[in-house]
């Protein structure tokens, strides 16, 4: 379920956001003067978001270059991927 809470809650109510951080696995949407302000969200789940983003264009590339043919496409599509890897760092 979506948590939308106004950011004073974060001060006022700290302990409580942790636990539901924690336990439901799902963000938490935090407000300031009723606009969307912030997301709070437990490292594993946030490490699980980073480490998909880190793969994609590995697995897009690589299935990329299995639809070319044989004849030096193969090269091309591998220093696009490894052009695209290493801007990410």
């Amino acid at each position: 379920m979506i948590q939308i809470r106004p950011n004073t809650d974060l001060k006022n109510e700290f302990q409580k956001i942790e636990d539901l951080v924690l336990q439901e696995k799902d963000p938490i949407y935090l407000t300031k003067n009723g606009y969307g302000s912030m997301v709070l969200m437990s490292l594993e789940t946030y490490t699980k978001l980073t480490e998909k983003e880190k793969e994609e264009p590995i697995s897009i590339g690589t299935k990329k270059a299995s639809m070319k043919d044989e004849n030096g496409r193969l090269e091309e599509e591998l220093a696009e991927i490894r052009k695209r890897v290493n801007v990410k760092k």
